[in-house]
């Protein structure tokens, strides 16, 4: 087996339970915090070297000057554990930056929702065709949580939003494929797995109860609307809006013209391209100060600690 074909079968989860497994087999020895957060950094920013600097003033900035210390030692402990799994390396690395192999091919997830994205930009209308909504929907089902969980650090706050808007706003687009060809059982299925990482989504509430009323389940949609109610209440404080409203009464009376009521009535996709576009960009400005500010504060510790010692 060519050391390509080895790479090929590196899998790496970022969403949800962290896993790397190479060939069908899980890798061990990769518990360690720091481990996991160097590897997710690089495999996140995979299409470019980062300077040492940045990695450990981003990763550790409270370590002062432990910070490299700390790169150095993470590092060859990813490197003895993966190249020892995987048979060649990974990670490649110079005396000024860290990245990841550029000729790996890697199965990530992170990477694949970000590419099923991309397609779903390009996708007008609400039904997909069938190769794209089959590759939606193998990608979600491997978003199985928030991003590196357990992680808060400033840096993995601000990626795990983004992944998350666009995690909810794949989900929504398969909520609304299901509606366009009729999948019932399917868009109620998408939309419950919205609800366990948004349960304010107010639009996805709305949605269900149609589905249900739709589906011939008017006790379900009632119910819809009263989970819709109390999740409001506990996360915003707030009552349904209109549009839903409007929906509980034509479901309470029983009213077969609920088609008239499209899902989009009262507000927007969960999250729109543009807004998508504008998160990224705000991500990177606030990575980049997040930089220049460790490094100042880096700067301004060792001129403190020069003036004590003088």
């Amino acid at each position: 087996m060519s050391a390509t074909e080895i790479r090929d079968e590196i899998d790496i989860r970022l969403l949800g339970r962290f896993s790397v497994d190479v060939r069908g087999r899980r890798v061990r020895h990769l518990e360690s915090r720091r481990v996991r957060e160097l590897l997710a950094f690089l495999v996140i920013n995979r299409d470019r070297m980062i300077g040492r600097d940045v990695i450990a003033d981003t990763l550790w900035p409270t370590s002062r000057g432990g910070a490299r210390k700390n790169l150095r030692q993470v590092l060859w402990q990813l490197h003895s554990t993966l190249d020892r799994a995987s048979g060649t390396p990974l990670i490649v690395a110079d005396s000024s930056s860290v990245g990841i192999d550029p000729g790996a091919r890697l199965r990530v997830d992170v990477g694949q929702l970000e590419a099923a994205h991309a397609r779903l930009g390009r996708a007008p209308g609400p039904e997909l065709d069938a190769e794209l909504a089959t590759f939606v929907q193998g990608v979600v089902s491997r978003c199985t949580g928030e991003l590196l969980e357990g992680c808060y650090e400033d840096w993995c706050l601000a990626e795990r939003e983004r992944y998350r808007a666009i995690h909810l706003n794949a989900l929504d687009r398969l909520i609304a494929h299901a509606e366009a060809i009729g999948d019932l059982d399917a868009g109620i299925e998408y939309g419950r797995t919205l609800l366990r990482y948004d349960r304010a989504s107010e639009r996805t509430h709305r949605r269900l109860m149609m589905l249900h009323h739709h589906a011939g389940n008017r006790s379900g949609a009632v119910r819809q609307f009263r989970v819709c109610e109390l999740a409001l209440r506990e996360e915003l404080d707030v009552g349904p809006g209109p549009a839903t409203l409007a929906v509980y009464e034509l479901v309470r009376a029983g009213r077969a013209d609920l088609a008239d009521v499209t899902p989009a009535d009262g507000d927007a996709p969960v999250v729109a391209a543009g807004a998508l576009a504008e998160l990224a960009t705000l991500v990177e400005q606030a990575s980049q100060l997040i930089h220049r500010m460790s490094a100042l504060l880096g700067r301004l510790d060792d001129a403190s600690g020069h003036s004590e010692d003088t």
